[in-house]
C-alpha cells in the first residue's frame, strides 16, 4: 500500500540521490564535444562562468555540472529524510529483469519435446522462462533433477543481499573516470595538434602536455568525491541505506584513481623536460631567487626565465606528489592492520597537506574540491565541535564496567543513554559508535553497541559494547576503565546504515554467524525481530520470516557463559512466552580444547536453562561499589562468572545522538534546524571559494590565496559547529520536543506463569522440551559449512547475516558462492556486518 510519509520520508531522498548519481555518471560519459553537452555549455556554464579567467572559465564550465546536483541533492536530503523504513519493493522490477537472464533448457526438459510440433516448443520454452523467474542458476546438466526441485520453492533474490561496493566503485568511480577521460583524448590530441602548428613546437611534445593536463584532470575529478563517503553522518549514504563502513570502497576507489591519474600526469611531464625544454630539469622545479618575493608580477618577471609562474607550478606539484606517495603508501591494508594509529595519523596529516599542496599547485583546482570540502566540512565540524564540549561536561557517563573473568580479558561497559538513542536502537538494531579516550588517543575507534532485554521486552536504561583487548588502544582502554580513576570517554553515534530487521524479515529463514564478541549485533536484532513477528502475527499480518538460527563460535568459556547468563537466556525465554510460529534455534560452538561443555560433543538443551555447565564453573565474586541499581539487576543474571567494576562517579552526561545525524524523526518538520545549518554551512563555503578564485593571478600571494581560503575556511565552519552546539545546550529546555516514536513492545500476560511452570517440565531424549521452538545447542569445535547451512538450503529466500573474524565470514561467502552468480542469481543473501575496519 503506498504511503505519502514513506514516500516523501524515504523513497524522495532515494531517487533524488539516485537520480543524482546517474547524472553526474552521465555528464561524464557525454563529457565529449557532441552537439548535445555544446548546447547545454551555451545555455548554462557560459553566462555563470562570463567574466571570469579563460583558464578558470574552460575548466568551471565542466565542474558546475558536479558541484550545483552533489550540493543540491545534500541540501534537500537533509530537509525531507525521515526515519521511515525503506521500502524493499522498489527494485523487484529490475530483479525480475535480471532473474530471468537463465539457462537454456535442459536434456531432460527437451526429452519431453522430442515429438512437439514447433508451437508447442515455443509454449514449452515460454513457460520455461517464466519459471525460471523462481529457478537458481546452476549448472543443471549433472544436478537437472535437482534443478526442478528447486522450480518451485526456491526464489531468485537478486537485488537483495549487501551490495558489492567493490563492484560498485567499478561502476561509479572507475568506468566514468576512465571512459571520460580516454574519450576526451583524441579532441585533447586536435587541440594539441592545432597548438603545435601555431606556436611552431614539436606534435610529440603537446600532445604529452595534454594528455598530461588530461590525466591531472582525471585526478582531481577523483578528488571532487573521494570525501563524501567518510564524511561524518553523512546525509547521502543514510539516504542511499548505506554503512559507512562499507561505503569506505568508495573512498578506497576514488584514493587510489586519483593517485594513478596523478602519477600518469607526472611521468609524462618528465621527458618533456628532459627532451624538449631549453633548461636544466632543476630551473623548472627550483625557482629563481627573483621569484620568491610576494609582489612579484608577469611584468617583473618578463626577464626570468622559465617564468616564476610556471617554476611555482611545477615545484607545488611535486611537493604534492610527494605526499601523496605517502599517503597512499601509508594507506596500504598491510599498514592499517599492523598500526592503525601511525595509519590513522598519516592519513590525516598528509591527506590535507595533499589537497592544500595540489591547490597550491593549480590554483582553480579549488573550484573540483568544492564538493568534497564543503560537504565534509559542514557534517563533520559540528560532531566535533559536540565532541569537545561533551569534554567539558565529563563525557559520557558510564554506569558499569565489567571485567569478564576467564574470557581473555573482555570488558562490558555499559553507559546510561538518552531516550532517544533508545528510540533508534530499537528502531533499527545493529549500529556502531566511535569512541574517542583523549588520555589514551585523539583517534576514533568503532564499538558495535547493544542492549540488554527482559523477557518481558523492556530494557533499562543503559547501552552497552564489549570488546576484547588485542591491540595497543584497547588493551589501554581496558586497563584505564577497570583501574581507579575512570578516564573521561567520548562517544560519537550512532552511524546508521542499512535496517537490518527490516531485510531479515525478507527472508523466510534468516541464519546469523557470529565469531566471539562479534555475537553483540545480534543481541539487539533478534529481539527486534522477535517483537516485530509477534506484532504482525497479533494483528494478523502474514509473516514471511518462518525460523531464526544463529550460530555462534567462540573460545573463551567465560565469555560464553556471560553472554548466555546474561543476554542469550533471556531472548530464548522471551521467544518461549511470545509462542511465535517462528522458530528460534542457537548454536553455540566453543572451541576451548580443554574447557568444552561436560563430555559429549553436541548437547541439546532447553530454552530456560538459566545458565551455561562448564567444568570448573567460577564462584560468585561480584563487587558492586555503587555504580549498578537495583533497576539494573533486573536484566543481569546472578554475576557469575565476572566482576563488576564502579568507581561510584557520577560526572558525565546520558548518551546523545550527534547533532547532525541524519534519518532521525519520522516527521520532515523536525528536519529543519539540521537542514537550515548544514545549507548555510555548504552554500557560505561554495561562495567563498567560488567568488574568492582570483580571475587573473598577477603574483605569487594570488595563486596562493586559494590555499590560505581553504585553510580560513576551517575555522569559519567550527564556529558555526560552536553556534549550533550553543544553540542546542542552551535552548533545547524551551525549544518544543518532538515526540519520540512508540515502539510497541509485545506483552507476554499469563504466558509468563507458563513459562515458569514449564522451565520444571520433562526433557525429551533430544533434550528439548516437549514441542518446544526454541532451542539451543552446544557443540565442540569450529562449525563446518553444512551446519552452517543445513536450515538455509531448505529455505526459498534464505539470509545469511555474519559478523566475525574474517576467516569465519570467507568460508560462508565460500560456500555461498557454489550457488550464487554474478550472471543475475542470488540464491543465498549475504550481510557482512562489519568487524574489522
Amino acid at each position: 500500500m503506498f504511503d505519502l510519509d514513506v514516500a516523501m520520508g524515504r523513497l524522495v531522498p532515494y531517487w533524488i540521490s539516485v537520480l543524482t548519481t546517474l547524472f553526474i555518471i552521465s555528464f561524464l560519459y557525454a563529457w565529449t564535444n557532441d552537439p548535445g553537452y555544446l548546447a547545454f555549455e551555451k545555455a548554462i556554464f557560459k553566462p555563470l562562468t562570463k567574466g571570469m579567467d579563460h583558464e578558470v572559465e574552460d575548466w568551471a564550465s565542466n565542474l558546475i555540472g558536479f558541484i550545483a546536483p552533489l550540493l543540491l541533492a545534500s541540501c534537500l536530503c537533509a530537509l525531507f529524510l525521515t526515519n521511515h523504513r525503506l521500502p524493499t519493493w522498489r527494485c523487484s522490477w529490475f530483479n525480475k529483469i535480471a532473474a530471468a537472464i537463465r539457462r537454456p533448457p535442459t536434456k531432460k526438459e527437451g526429452d519431453n519435446m522430442t515429438n512437439a510440433n514447433v508451437l508447442q516448443k515455443l509454449q514449452a520454452s515460454f513457460g520455461f522462462f517464466v519459471s525460471s523467474l523462481r529457478l537458481p542458476f546452476i549448472n543443471m546438466t549433472s544436478e537437472a533433477e535437482y534443478g526442478h526441485d528447486l522450480a518451485s520453492k526456491k526464489v531468485n533474490q537478486f537485488g537483495r543481499g549487501e551490495p558489492n561496493f567493490n563492484a560498485m566503485s567499478i561502476w561509479l568511480a572507475f568506468l566514468p573516470m576512465v571512459i571520460g577521460v580516454v574519450a576526451y583524448l583524441p579532441v585533447s590530441f586536435k587541440w594539441a595538434d592545432e597548438a603545435a602548428v601555431t606556436e611552431g613546437t614539436s606534435r610529440t611534445r603537446e600532445r604529452m602536455i595534454s594528455a598530461s593536463y588530461l590525466s591531472g584532470w582525471g585526478s582531481f575529478m577523483c578528488l571532487a568525491f573521494f570525501l563524501i563517503p567518510v564524511t561524518r553522518h553523512s546525509v547521502l549514504l543514510a539516504a542511499m541505506g548505506w554503512s559507512p563502513i562499507h561505503a569506505l570502497r568508495l573512498h578506497i576507489w576514488f584514493g587510489y584513481l586519483s593517485y594513478i591519474f596523478m602519477f600518469i600526469h607526472g611521468i609524462m611531464l618528465v621527458p618533456v623536460w628532459y627532451m624538449y625544454e631549453p633548461y636544466a630539469v632543476y630551473k623548472q622545479v627550483i625557482p629563481d631567487s627573483r621569484c620568491w618575493s610576494w609582489t612579484w608580477t608577469a611584468e617583473t618577471e618578463a626577464d626570468i626565465e622559465p617564468s616564476c609562474r610556471h617554476v611555482h607550478a611545477n615545484l607545488s606539484g611535486v611537493i604534492a606528489a610527494v605526499f601523496f606517495t605517502v599517503l597512499w603508501g601509508s594507506s596500504l591494508n598491510w599498514v592499517r592492520r599492523k598500526n592503525y594509529r601511525l595509519f590513522y595519523t598519516l592519513h590525516i596529516i598528509f591527506g590535507i597537506l595533499t589537497i592544500l599542496g595540489s591547490i597550491l599547485h593549480m590554483y582553480w583546482f579549488v573550484l573540483y574540491l568544492i564538493p568534497s570540502i564543503t560537504y565534509y566540512l559542514a557534517s563533520t565540524t559540528p560532531t566535533v565541535v559536540q565532541a569537545v564540549a561533551s569534554r567539558f561536561r565529563g563525557g559520557v557517563k558510564i554506569r558499569k564496567v565489567v571485567l569478564v573473568e576467564d574470557s581473555g580479558g573482555c570488558v562490558e561497559v555499559q553507559m546510561e543513554a538518552h531516550r532517544t538513542a533508545h528510540a533508534v536502537l530499537d528502531r533499527e538494531p545493529c549500529q556502531f559508535i566511535k569512541l574517542c579516550v583523549p588520555k589514551i588517543s585523539l583517534i576514533w575507534h568503532p564499538f558495535d553497541v547493544f542492549k540488554g532485554y527482559s523477557v518481558d521486552g523492556t530494557t533499562d536504561d543503559t547501552v552497552r559494547f564489549l570488546f576484547r583487548p588485542v591491540g595497543p588502544f584497547t588493551k589501554e582502554l581496558a586497563k584505564r576503565l577497570t583501574g581507579v580513576e575512570r578516564p573521561v570517554t567520548l562517544v560519537d553515534g550512532f552511524y546508521l546504515g542499512a535496517d537490518k530487521s527490516e531485510l531479515a524479515l525478507q527472508h523466510d529463514c534468516v541464519t546469523m554467524v557470529a565469531g566471539g564478541v562479534a555475537l553483540s549485533p545480534y543481541l539487539t536484532l533478534i529481539p527486534a525481530l522477535l517483537n516485530r513477528i509477534a506484532l504482525a502475527e497479533r494483528v494478523g499480518d502474514n509473516v514471511k520470516t518462518k525460523s531464526i538460527v544463529l550460530h555462534w563460535v567462540v573460545r573463551e568459556p567465560g565469555l560464553c557463559r556471560y553472554y548466555v547468563d546474561n543476554y542469550v537466556n533471556s531472548i530464548l525465554k522471551r521467544a518461549r512466552a511470545l509462542n511465535l510460529d517462528t522458530t528460534l534455534a542457537i548454536y553455540v560452538y566453543l572451541t576451548g580444547g580443554e574447557k568444552a561443555v561436560v563430555d559429549s560433543s553436541e548437547k541439546t538443551t532447553p530454552a530456560a536453562l538459566s545458565s551455561l555447565t562448564i567444568a570448573d564453573p567460577s564462584h560468585d565474586e561480584t563487587a558492586e561499589a555503587g555504580s549498578g541499581s537495583s533497576e539494573q539487576d533486573k536484566y543481569s543474571n546472578d554475576g557469575k562468572g565476572h566482576d563488576d567494576i564502579a568507581t561510584g562517579n557520577s560526572t558525565g552526561h546520558p548518551l546523545e545522538l550527534a547533532r547532525m545525524l541524519p534519518r532521525r524523526y519520522s516527521v520532515a518538520v523536525w528536519n529543519f534546524p539540521f537542514f537550515l545549518l548544514f545549507t548555510v554551512s555548504v552554500f557560505v563555503g561554495f561562495q567563498l571559494l567560488w567568488d574568492q578564485n582570483p580571475h587573473d593571478p598577477m603574483n605569487y600571494y594570488d595563486l596562493s590565496k586559494m590555499t590560505w581560503l581553504v585553510l580560513y575556511l576551517i575555522p569559519l565552519y567550527f564556529g558555526f559547529g560552536i553556534l549550533s552546539e550553543a544553540c542546542v545546550l542552551g535552548l533545547r529546555k524551551y525549544w518544543p520536543q518532538p515526540k519520540l516514536d512508540d515502539f510497541e513492545i509485545v506483552a507476554v500476560g499469563g504466558k509468563m506463569k507458563e513459562l515458569s511452570d514449564s522451565d520444571d517440565g520433562d526433557i525429551n531424549e533430544d533434550g528439548n522440551l516437549p514441542s518446544a521452538k526454541v532451542t539451543m545447542v552446544y557443540r565442540q569445535g569450529r562449525p563446518n559449512a553444512d551446519q552452517v547451512f543445513e536450515d538455509a538450503r531448505m529455505a526459498a529466500e534464505p539470509g545469511i547475516f555474519m559478523c566475525g573474524p574474517s576467516a569465519l565470514t570467507h568460508m560462508v561467502k565460500a560456500e555461498a558462492s557454489k550457488e550464487n552468480s554474478y550472471l543475475g542469481l542470488t540464491r543465498y543473501c549475504l550481510y557482512d556486518e562489519p568487524y574489522e575496519m
